[in-house]
């Protein structure tokens, strides 16, 4: 029986330390926060009446041992005002250093939205460049204005080295007849001498022959032969209209 009272006895004082030490705690976070609030409010003597209650109530509580860890009375005497600052904050930096730990700010910097990426000179538009569109294709320059089928591969050749035959020709991608006259005539010079000139592609009755692809009234462009003649990306045959062309073989000029 006596050993039963005297565990209860220890159970009661041990509880009563852990509410004693709660209750020094909690007094000593409110004085700190009050002066804190003293220190950086414009009036530091005003307080609100619910703090002071509260700190009027829980210092006027009887405590059964003697508070070791409580600050001292004030005296007349007071520090000087950059001392009492750099206190508090030190003991407001302790009460609340888990919030100032490394994987604190890692876990809340996982969280902040990443900045948007900007051009040079400010602005967050993503398009720098407006990319020109083209069209590309092969052409074939004959040299004979009633040729109407595929020519041999001899005279493949023999055109190639009179400056027709086969070229990859790198249009605008709205080019209109203009454009693509100047560009036709820009690859094969010939060509301005045969009266102007048609479009064929392969692919008549038998695979050599050659058909002539009809241009609408305003002449070939650009648009037309890539999304309505049908050409795809056949290879494109360009014949004289009126006259032959001059086969003379051109020198190859060396290079420098």
């Amino acid at each position: 029986m006596a050993d039963s009272n005297v565990n209860s006895s220890q159970i009661s004082d041990s509880s009563q330390l852990e509410e004693n030490e709660e209750s020094r705690n909690s007094l000593r976070a409110i004085q700190l926060l009050q002066e804190a609030t003293r220190l950086l409010s414009p009036q530091p003597n005003s307080l609100s009446s619910t703090t002071v209650n509260q700190v009027s109530e829980t210092s006027n509580s009887p405590a059964p041992w003697p508070l070791s860890n409580s600050s001292p009375a004030p005296s007349n005497s007071s520090p000087a005002p950059g001392a009492r600052h750099g206190d508090i904050v030190g003991n407001l930096r302790s009460l609340f250093s888990p919030y100032g730990t490394e994987r604190f700010r890692s876990q809340s910097s996982a969280y902040q939205i990443a900045p948007k990426r900007t051009r040079r000179n400010g602005s967050s538009n993503s398009n720098y460049y407006k990319v020109k569109e083209t069209w590309t294709h092969e052409f074939f320059c004959l040299a004979k204005c009633n040729q109407n089928r595929v020519p041999q591969r001899s005279e493949k050749n023999m055109l190639q080295q009179c400056g027709l035959g086969r070229k990859k020709i790198c249009f605008n991608s709205n080019s209109n007849p203009a454009k693509l006259n100047e560009m036709l005539l820009s690859h094969f010079p010939k060509l301005a001498n045969g009266g102007g000139f048609e479009i064929l592609r392969s692919g008549g009755a038998k695979a050599t022959d050659l058909v002539i692809i009809h241009p609408p009234p305003i002449g070939y462009s650009v648009p037309f032969l890539r999304d309505l003649s049908g050409l795809g990306q056949a290879l494109a045959y360009v014949r004289p209209l009126q006259r032959n062309l001059d086969l003379t073989i051109q020198a190859i000029q060396p290079s420098m």
